[in-house]
């Protein structure tokens, strides 16, 4: 996301800032990071992915279809709009390709979590919800959420996803015209912790990746992350923050654990979640 916030020092560690869209390197051949696969996304491959718009059609934040009407995305990502513009359904953003497969929407129905801190980016999730049901199609399918036993299940060192448009090239700051990917291992909390310090809560978790806020990190559920039924496929976490550094700064990248927050996504949206 654009927005820069003030400094704010933990324990004399690194500081957070949200993270960033579109002002990165991560869609340069692929999402920054050291990646065990990358590059442009094909139509079907992440058919969750939305994109989150000002209502002069910029981007500014990606976000997850997670129902027929609900998108997951960050907190920080809806601050300080009224108003939303939402796209899903194509690989490029509303100013380039694949508008066929594309559904767009306007909405004011925007939710944060009541305790979200924009200081400290804590409870960073926040729903946004369309005025119609989006159209299931090849391009357009919900992700599946965590179960709530996957809160307590340690994830260290298994394989993810996260998707979106990044930065065009080194020398372009502009949004990339198409859907880029990278595939990742997840960080152990102790390397989370030595860069974050006391920042780094129960509810988040880390790798050495940059996305695009409120981009969805995803895991398949037997293990082996690409390919396949896309019904496998789970969001454990949404890009959140990266240190105050700055983008260009090799850290990792901070993550909201969607399965500490899912008594919250199914209050607001009625969508049942397994135990």
């Amino acid at each position: 996301m654009m927005k820069v916030l003030a400094a704010v020092t933990f324990l004399g560690l690194l500081a957070v800032v949200p993270a960033c869209a579109g002002a990165s390197e991560r869609a340069t051949g692929g999402l920054a990071g050291a990646g065990r696969r990358s590059g442009d996304a094909n139509p079907f491959q992440f058919p969750w992915q939305a994109a989150l718009l000002t209502t002069a059609d910029q981007f500014f934040c990606g976000a997850s279809v997670i129902g027929l009407r609900w998108l997951l995305t960050a907190g920080h990502c809806l601050d300080p709009f009224d108003e939303l513009h939402v796209a899903v359904g194509g690989l490029s953003l509303p100013d380039g390709s694949h508008q066929h497969y594309r559904q767009t929407f306007s909405t004011r129905d925007m939710h944060q979590h009541p305790q979200f801190d924009m200081e400290y980016l804590d409870n960073d999730i926040g729903l946004v919800g369309l005025p119609a049901d989006l159209k299931m199609t090849m391009f357009v399918k919900p992700v599946r959420l965590p179960s709530y036993s996957m809160a307590t299940e340690d994830l260290s060192g298994k394989t993810v996803s996260i998707s979106g448009w990044g930065k065009a090239g080194e020398a372009d700051p502009s949004p990339s015209p198409v859907l880029r990917y990278t595939e990742l291992e997840i960080l152990p909390d102790s390397e989370c912790e030595n860069v974050y310090g006391n920042t780094m809560l129960g509810n988040k978790m880390c790798l050495s990746a940059e996305g695009d806020s409120g981009g969805a990190l995803v895991i398949r559920k037997d293990g082996d992350n690409l390919g396949g039924d896309k019904g496998d496929f789970i969001q454990i976490g949404i890009t959140s923050f990266i240190s105050v550094e700055g983008c260009t700064v090799k850290l990792p990248q901070g993550f909201t654990k969607v399965a500490s927050f899912l008594e919250f996504i199914e209050e607001i949206t009625n969508i049942p979640i397994d135990d």
